[in-house]
């Protein structure tokens, strides 16, 4: 049986972030994702559709939300 992990805050990223993180995610490379995550959260770079999603981003949170 496949896990399939959903997370509301993937719908705001990027199509090819989309792609990566659920990879990641998904490959049980827990220290990776958080690594990707923080740093597309903390960058200046305009990731996400939706900036409200950026203001405290946490990896728990990315993790946890339904």
């Amino acid at each position: 049986m496949k896990t399939h992990f959903e997370n509301k805050k993937l719908d705001w990223c990027k199509d090819e972030l989309k792609v990566l993180l659920s990879r990641l995610v998904e490959g049980n490379y827990h220290t990776t994702a958080e690594f990707v995550f923080d740093h597309i959260a903390h960058t200046g770079v305009e990731t996400d559709l939706n900036k409200s999603l950026k203001e405290k981003p946490s990896f728990d949170e990315f993790m946890d939300a339904e």
